[in-house]
Order: structure tokens, then sequence, then C-alpha cells
């Protein structure tokens, strides 16, 4: 887990809602949510295709505005 949030290769897909941080490895479908500014980890698990709705990326930014209340305008995408 570690070294997946050090993992700053270039098919790392990454957005920021609010202090949250979603980083998604296309390649294996792990995704990792955490605070950006104290390095807490909230989630870190493996997207099963059959659970996914759009794509791993897609899914994890919707949940997080749902739970910080944050519009779509505020996310901010590093793909």
């Amino acid at each position: 887990m570690e070294q997946f949030l050090a993992d700053e290769s270039p098919g790392i897909k990454q957005a920021k809602v609010g202090n949250q941080l979603i980083k998604v490895d296309p390649a294996t479908n792990r995704v990792l949510a955490g605070h950006a500014k104290d390095g807490k980890i909230l989630s870190f698990y493996i997207a099963l295709p059959e659970f996914v709705v759009e794509d791993p990326l897609t899914d994890a930014v919707n949940y997080a505005l749902e739970k910080t209340k944050l519009s779509k305008s505020e996310v901010k995408y590093k793909c």
C-alpha cells in the first residue's frame, strides 16, 4: 500500500476532492483514498468489475463527493 501511495507512474490516475486524494491504477484496479494533508488512509481496495458502475476513479470520486457534499466543479484531476 505504501508503494502505491508513493507511485507516480504515468498510468496512475489521481483526483482530489476537497482534501481527499484518490489514486487508481487502471492496470490492477487498485483504489486508494486518503486525506491529502495528514496522509491518513481512508480506504484501499481492488475495484471488482462486477461492482464498478462507470470506472473505478469516477466511482470513487462520486462517493467522495457524496460524503463531502462538494460539487463536481471542485474536483481536480491528474491523469
